[in-house]
C-alpha cells in the first residue's frame, strides 16, 4: 500500500527538503524513478503484522493463538499466515498495549484520523489510542514490526502528528480540556524497543503551528527549497538529487584540485561545530561509498567491465580453532546450533535485541558471557569454513572479503537481504 506524499512517516524529509515531495512526483511521472507496486515484501509482512494486533484487540485473544494459521488482511485483500515469530513478537505487542486497557477506558483500533487543523488535505491512521476513565492522559500506540532501523519515540514527528489527529479527531471539547498531556508510544518487539514519551498540550499547539508552516511552505513553488541531510536516506530521488551530491563533497573534500587522500578535510583544521555537523553524517557517507561498491560488485560477476578494474577471486581464510570440539560445544551451548562436519544448520534464536542489517560483531569463546545482541530470524556463522566468501574488484592486487577467524573469537554476520534499489544508498526497510 501506497502512502500519500505528505504523509506523517515522510514528515522528517518533507518538511526539511520541502521540494522533494513534488520532484519525486515528477520523476515517477517521467519514469525516472520506479512507482509503487504494491509494497515489498517487508511492508506486507508490516501490514500484517498490523492486521493480526488489531484483530486480538477486537477479539481479546492473544496473538499466540493464531500462530501457524492463516488470517484475513482486509488491506491486502487477502489470507496470510501467522509464523511462529510474527505470533511471538505480536503478542509482545498486546500484552504492553493491554496493560493500559483500564476498566472504563476508551479504545479506538486502526483508527483513520483526518489531520484537517495540521495538515490540510491529509489524513493518518493510529494503531491505538487509549483514553483511561479517568482522561487525565491520553494514550496512541504506533506498532513497528520492521527491525531494520531502531525507531526513537522521543520527540518523534511521526507520533506527534498522530497524536495532534488524535486530540483533534476522537475528544470531545470537554475531554480536551480534562486531559493533562498525551504519552505516545513506540512499539518494535522485534528489537526490544518499546518505549514512551510524554507530549505536553502546549507543546502539541507548538508543534501544530511549526508543521502547518513547513507544510504551507511545500505546497509554495516559490518557497520550497533542496536541502540534504540524513533524511536523504529514505528519499526515492536520491539517486538523481544534485544537492546531495554537492553536499557530500561540501562535508568532506578541501581542494577537489588535490591529489587522492589530500582532497579531503583534515579533521584538526575543522571547527568543533563544523565536526559537529558532520558528524551524524559519517555513517551516510560510509554507507553511500558501501553500497557503490556493492553495485560495482554485482555489475561485474554479470560480465560489465570497469575501466583499470578486474574482478579476483578472494582467498580463504587459513586460520583454525585450537580447539574445535570446545568451539563446537560453545555454540551448541549458548546459540542453539547444530553443527555436523562442515555443514551448519541454523534455528531462529528467542527474542532478543538485534542490531543493524549487514553489521559485524564478535563474541568471546568460552571464558566470556555470550552477547544476545543478534539481529534476524536467521544468522550464518563463519565457523572453519567462510560462506561470505566472493569476488572483489581490485585495481591491483587481489583483495578478499573473508571474517577474520581468530583463536578466541567467534564472527558471525547477518546476510543482507535488503534488496538494492539504486547504487547511492542503502534503503533500510521500514514497517
Amino acid at each position: 500500500m501506497g502512502h500519500s506524499p505528505f504523509s506523517p512517516s515522510g514528515y522528517d524529509q518533507w518538511s526539511v527538503c520541502t521540494a522533494s515531495v513534488p520532484a519525486i512526483v515528477q520523476d515517477k511521472k517521467s519514469g525516472l524513478i520506479a512507482t509503487d507496486d504494491g509494497g515489498s515484501e517487508f511492508a506486507r509482512e508490516g501490514t500484517v503484522a498490523h492486521a493480526l494486533l488489531a484483530m486480538c484487540l477486537d477479539l481479546r485473544m492473544s496473538p499466540r493463538e493464531f500462530i501457524d494459521e492463516t488470517i484475513f488482511v482486509e488491506d491486502l485483500v487477502g489470507e496470510y499466515p501467522v509464523d511462529a515469530e510474527m505470533g511471538e513478537e505480536v503478542d509482545r505487542a498486546y500484552e504492553y498495549i493491554m496493560d493500559f486497557v483500564t476498566p472504563g477506558a476508551q479504545v479506538w483500533v486502526e483508527q483513520k484520523l483526518p489531520l484537517t487543523k495540521v495538515l490540510p488535505g491529509q489524513k493518518g491512521t493510529a494503531d491505538v489510542v487509549i483514553l483511561p476513565a479517568d482522561k487525565k492522559r491520553l494514550h496512541v500506540f504506533d506498532l513497528k514490526y520492521g527491525k531494520g532501523m531502531f525507531v526513537l519515540v522521543d520527540n518523534n514527528s511521526q507520533m506527534k502528528l498522530y497524536g495532534i489527529a488524535a486530540f483533534d479527531g476522537l475528544l470531545d471539547r470537554r475531554q480536551r480540556t480534562d486531559i493533562k498531556d498525551l504519552m505516545l508510544h513506540v512499539v518494535q518487539p522485534r528489537i526490544n524497543n518499546i518505549a514512551s514519551w510524554v507530549f505536553e498540550k502546549g507543546d502539541l499547539e507548538r508543534f501544530r503551528v511549526e508543521a502547518y508552516q513547513r507544510y504551507q511552505e511545500a505546497q509554495d513553488p516559490e518557497r520550497r527549497k533542496y536541502v540534504a541531510g540524513e533524511h536523504c536516506w529514505f528519499c526515492d530521488r536520491r539517486a538523481r538529487c544534485r544537492t546531495l551530491k554537492e553536499s557530500i563533497y561540501s562535508w568532506v573534500i578541501e581542494d577537489p584540485e588535490a591529489d587522492a587522500f589530500d582532497a579531503f578535510k583534515n579533521p584538526d583544521s575543522m571547527t568543533n561545530e563544523e565536526l559537529a555537523n558532520l558528524h551524524p553524517m559519517l555513517s551516510f557517507i560510509g554507507a553511500w561509498a558501501t553500497n557503490v561498491r556493492k553495485f560495482m560488485e554485482t555489475r561485474a560477476a554479470q560480465g560489465e567491465e570497469y575501466p583499470g578494474l578486474k574482478l579476483v577471486e578472494g582467498k580463504k581464510g587459513t586460520r583454525r580453532w585450537k580447539n574445535e570440539k570446545d568451539a563446537d560445544q560453545y555454540l551448541e551451548e549458548r546459540v542453539w546450533m547444530r553443527i555436523s562436519g562442515t555443514k551448519k544448520n541454523c534455528y531462529p534464536l528467542p527474542r532478543q535485541r538485534k542490531p543493524s542489517v549487514g553489521k559485524t560483531w564478535t563474541t568471546r569463546s568460552r571464558n566470556c558471557s555470550f552477547n544476545p545482541t543478534v539481529t534476524s530470524r536467521w544468522l550464518r556463522w563463519t565457523i572453519r569454513d567462510h560462506p561470505f566468501h566472493k569476488h572483489s574488484l581490485t585495481s591491483s592486487t587481489i583483495s578478499t572479503k573473508e571474517t577474520h577467524h581468530g583463536d578466541k573469537e567467534i564472527h558471525h554476520r547477518q546476510e543482507d537481504s535488503t534488496p538494492q534499489r539504486e547504487a547511492v544508498l542503502p534503503y533500510p526497510a521500514q514497517s
